[in-house]
């Protein structure tokens, strides 16, 4: 008895299954850096809006105290630091991704280099067998 209603079919999972050697199911790295890389962009843009913003709240608080509005140069101020709050997160997020991208592209350099050792043992061991050293 199914007290909830009919059970929901299983949603794709966004995580790779399968082997861990590249299945096939997950993306390759190449596509993941292209992809953490367009996530990066989309930060830095995030970052110069935020920056604007910033630049505007400052603006706006200088020119409220000049007409003896102190009350509300203290709100563009405090939103100002609420902004600067938020910069600093995406500044960290930012950072976040690209050591993703750092930490991916050398893990796919070392997985390049033990499959060329791997490739050259295999042709070695072939020379050995041809000549019958072994």
């Amino acid at each position: 008895m199914n007290w909830f209603g009919k059970k929901k079919a299983a949603a794709p999972s966004t995580t790779s299954q399968g082997s861990s050697s590249g299945g096939g199911t997950g993306l390759n790295p190449g596509a993941t850096i292209i992809k953490l890389k367009e996530s990066i962009q989309s930060q830095e843009k995030r970052e110069e809006h935020t920056q604007r913003k910033i630049d505007s709240m400052i603006t706006d608080a200088k020119a409220k105290m000049a007409k003896g509005d102190k009350k509300g140069a203290l709100y563009a101020m405090k939103r100002k630091k609420l902004l600067e709050s938020e910069l600093d997160k995406i500044q960290n997020v930012k950072m976040t991704l690209e050591t993703q991208v750092m930490n991916l592209e050398s893990a796919t350099q070392n997985a390049e280099t033990f499959k060329a050792m791997a490739a050259g043992k295999n042709a070695m061991q072939n020379i050995r067998k041809d000549v019958g050293i072994e």
